[in-house]
C-alpha cells in the first residue's frame, strides 16, 4: 500500500478494485454453489452406500446366519476404505502439479553447462570481457497482466 500511496494512485487503485469486486463476487458465488452441490451429492452417495451395506448385511444375516458384530466389522472396513480412497483422490491434482514441477526441475538439472566445472585449468571457450547486453527483453510477473519490461535493451561496458 505504501507504493500505491507513494505514486499518488490511491483513487485509481480503489476504482479498479471496486470495478473488479462484482466480477469476483459472481465467480465466488458460482464456485460456492458448485462446491455445495458437490458436497451434497457426495453425502447422498455416502448415505446410499450405508443403506446398501445395512440392507446387504441384514440379508446375509437372515440367509447365512452372519453375526451382528461381524456385520459391523465388515461395514466399518468398507467405510474406512472408502474414506481413505476419497482422501487420496483429493490429492490427485497436487500429484499432477508435482509431476510437472519435477519434470521441469530435471530438465534444468540435465542441461549441459557451457562452462566445464571439471576443468582444473578453468579454461573458457570464449574469454570473459565483462561486457553484457540485454536485447529485446520482455518481462511480466506471472500474476500480473501488465508488462514490467517490453523490448528492453541495455548494454554495459566493462570497467
Amino acid at each position: 500500500m505504501k507504493t500505491v500511496a507513494t505514486f499518488g494512485r490511491e483513487e485509481i487503485f480503489l476504482k479498479e478494485y471496486e470495478a473488479v469486486l462484482p466480477i469476483v463476487r459472481k465467480k465466488i458465488q458460482k464456485k460456492g454453489l458448485m462446491i455445495g452441490f458437490s458436497m451434497g451429492l457426495s453425502n447422498l452417495f455416502m448415505f446410499l452406500i450405508f443403506a446398501m451395506i445395512f440392507y446387504v448385511g441384514a440379508v446375509i444375516r437372515n440367509e447365512r446366519g452372519l453375526g451382528v458384530a461381524d456385520m459391523f466389522k465388515g461395514m466399518l472396513v468398507l467405510t474406512f476404505a472408502a474414506f481413505d480412497m476419497g482422501a487420496a483422490m483429493q490429492l490427485m491434482p497436487d500429484v499432477g502439479k508435482a509431476t510437472g514441477s519435477a519434470k521441469t526441475i530435471f530438465k534444468y538439472l540435465e542441461m549441459k553447462s557451457e562452462i566445464d566445472i571439471d576443468d582444473e585449468k578453468l579454461t573458457y571457450k570464449e574469454p570473459i570481457k565483462g561486457n553484457f547486453e540485454f536485447k529485446n527483453v520482455t518481462f511480466k510477473y506471472p500474476t500480473r497482466n501488465k508488462k514490467v519490461f517490453k523490448n528492453f535493451n541495455f548494454k554495459s561496458q566493462a570497467g
